[in-house]
């Protein structure tokens, strides 16, 4: 489920996320309630870390997302064909299934973004991606982040010290943000762990 709350009336918006909080905190613990600033450094990291650990003590999670629609994460999130992706659309492809819930323009928000918005629905959060693949999650995001280390340089440079040269000659011209969650699970197949 997806609550959206929005408006220029900071004080009721922020009452009504403590009652929606209090009521997860009353039916299920304080376990799987995280909060994450989307516009803080690494605030897209957690949420990912967060989707991604599973614990047999929880029987539900809740991530309360605040300045979401400051950057944006939720159109990247849900990429698409001839579309460039990023490293938070990688992170949510590979630990769930996003899905377009509606565009929010961005006349909606006060002060006024540079940039619409989406909400996206992510269902199906686990690590079924890296069972089904066959394909061990810490090479896979080793590669991932080094393959996004430096946006303008091309793949072959930045995963110079990880991957073999005929690897890095099939990468040709391509950018990280040109390949799809597919593409990232062949590099990751190719590599060993390091000991």
């Amino acid at each position: 489920m997806i609550i959206f709350l929005y408006g220029v009336d900071d004080y009721r918006r922020e009452a009504k996320k403590r009652e929606i909080v209090a009521e997860f905190r009353k039916r299920h613990s304080n376990l799987g309630l995280m909060t994450f600033d989307l516009a803080e450094e690494g605030g897209s990291a957690k949420l990912r870390e967060f989707l991604a650990n599973q614990s047999l003590f929880q029987s539900a999670k809740m991530a309360v997302l605040d300045s979401a629609f400051e950057i944006e994460a939720p159109s990247s999130a849900k990429a698409s064909a001839g579309k460039k992706e990023n490293l938070l659309s990688i992170s949510v492809k590979a630990y769930g299934e996003p899905k377009l819930v509606v565009k929010v323009d961005k006349r909606y928000f006060s002060p006024e973004p540079a940039v619409n918005s989406a909400i996206i629905k992510i269902s199906g959060i686990g690590r079924k991606m890296f069972v089904e693949n066959k394909v061990n999650e810490g090479i896979f995001w080793q590669i991932v982040k080094a393959g996004f280390a430096h946006k303008r340089k091309k793949l072959s440079g930045n995963l110079k010290s990880l991957c073999q040269g005929s690897t890095l000659t099939s990468l040709g011209d391509k950018r990280a943000e040109d390949l799809t969650l597919t593409d990232w699970i062949s590099l990751a197949r190719g590599l060993k762990p390091s000991a």
